[in-house]
């Protein structure tokens, strides 16, 4: 049986305080609350940095395989389509399953211990990567990693949502999301370096050992804000999971918003798989270089990228919730002519300035995507609708795009040789332009009708 919240039983002071109600209110959870439109909760802004120390540490284990894959892909006598499922398509299987599982532990239980024991998992398997003495070791090590980091966005997004009000929410998802611009900077930097004096397993160890430290501080000093009040009674510890799932596949903007974003995933993620090992292949670059020139270009993109995208965002949504969703829907759309000029470049200088250009314009899409995600959904299912956009963005944009893309490469490799895996990618970018109608139908959605 449901519990439900006495709201005049409820102190207020407490909830603000982020104290737990006493006992005897009847309360499963911490208590639900109201937050103000502009309002953000005591201690928001150092729940924020963690949380965004955290995604550093999160891209940073899962892009260090991406950065690797050429000497891992040599030592084990690897085709494109087993380095495609070891980056892709298992890691983000294993991701999704466990995403939707830990996303429901995070809308019932602490977030704060569920995001200190995921963190030190995935850092233990990214040890064990580095020990990995087969490519089946090392499938399974990474399958580890994502059950782990599977834990990591939903209740980050969560966490969020109730320290942050709606108006604020666009800004504080765009300085979170740029801790995985950073964690992919200094994998590809720092990483791209400890690899060339130690080699790719060593790199691998020494990348578990911030995880661990993090994950002590999180325990110890992260706070657990109450959550927002659901817009129904209902306790939040209650909701079933089939009753959830109902409520996001009749909520019309939600399914369009995940849809358009399961395929952009693949311009602003899952075509990182490949550009190394593009680099490598057809411009004759080392992991070194790959490095210094193409983990500051995207960085740097990414950084801009989100920047612009949160501060229009921001503007956007105060003419209309709505609004926003254009600008995803034509930044996605300008994505794959810039993905085309890079892929076809005569030279490596103009191949780095086109990425730098595409994952500049490919990440604008990102704050206002997660903030419209969170908006259009019940506050007691955040977390579950977070994991369910993860779920396709990260089977379809990480998994299945990028495997296609190895597996033409492997059947363009008689043909075109090195050039192949060009042939590939310049194909599956062409789905980009898909994902821009689906976020036009998703601003649809969201237009309320006269």
């Amino acid at each position: 049986m449901a519990t439900l919240i006495d709201t005049e039983s409820v102190d207020v002071g407490q909830c603000r305080a982020g104290l737990r109600p006493s006992s005897n209110n009847n309360v499963a959870t911490a208590a639900l609350t109201p937050l103000e439109t502009t309002e953000v909760r005591k201690g928001a802004y150092v729940a924020l940095a963690f949380l965004s120390l955290i995604n550093v540490v999160n891209y940073f284990d899962r892009m260090l395989l991406v950065l690797l894959s050429q000497p891992i892909k040599e030592e084990f006598a690897l085709s494109d389509t087993q380095l495609s499922m070891l980056s892709g398509l298992s890691f983000v299987a294993i991701y999704s399953v466990a995403g939707v599982v830990l996303a429901r532990l995070a809308d019932r239980k602490s977030r704060r211990v569920l995001l200190a024991v995921v963190l030190a998992g995935w850092s233990a398997l990214t040890l064990v990567c580095g020990i990995s003495q087969s490519y089946v070791q090392l499938l399974f090590a990474r399958a580890g990693v994502a059950m782990g980091e599977a834990g990591c966005i939903p209740t980050a997004y969560s966490l969020i949502s109730d320290y942050f009000g709606q108006a604020r929410r666009v800004a504080a998802m765009a300085v979170f999301s740029a801790g995985s611009t950073l964690g992919i900077f200094l994998c590809f930097v720092i990483g791209s370096q400890v690899h060339d004096a130690f080699g790719w397993r060593p790199t691998f160890m020494l990348a578990a050992v911030p995880g661990f430290i993090l994950a002590i501080a999180v325990a110890l000093l992260l706070r657990e804000p109450p959550r927002e009040q659901t817009s129904r009674v209902e306790a939040v510890s209650e909701r079933s999971f089939s009753a959830a799932l109902r409520e996001l596949l009749q909520n019309r903007a939600y399914l369009w918003l995940i849809g358009a974003q399961s395929i952009a995933a693949f311009g602003s993620v899952g075509i990182l798989q490949w550009l190394p090992s593009f680099l490598m292949r057809t411009h004759g670059v080392s992991v070194g270089q790959v490095g210094l020139l193409f983990g500051p270009a995207i960085a740097l993109g990414m950084t801009l990228g989100l920047a612009v995208g949160g501060w229009a965002g921001a503007r956007l949504t105060r003419i209309s919730p709505a609004k926003p969703v254009l600008l995803c829907a034509c930044s996605t759309a300008a994505l794959a002519p810039l993905y085309w000029l890079a892929l076809w470049a005569p030279d490596r200088q103009l191949a780095i300035v086109a990425v730098f250009a595409a994952t500049l314009v490919s990440v604008i899409a990102v704050p206002t995507w997660i903030a419209s995600m969170q908006s259009v959904c019940d506050s007691a299912i955040r977390a579950t609708a977070a994991a369910w956009g993860l779920v396709l963005s990260s089977l379809v944009g990480q998994g299945l795009l990028p495997l296609a893309a190895g597996i033409l490469s492997d059947q363009f490799a008689a043909h075109y040789e090195s050039a192949s895996l060009r042939m590939a990618l310049t194909i599956t970018v062409a789905s980009l332009i898909v994902g821009a109608f689906m976020f036009d139908r998703a601003r649809a959605a969201m237009t309320p009708r006269p």
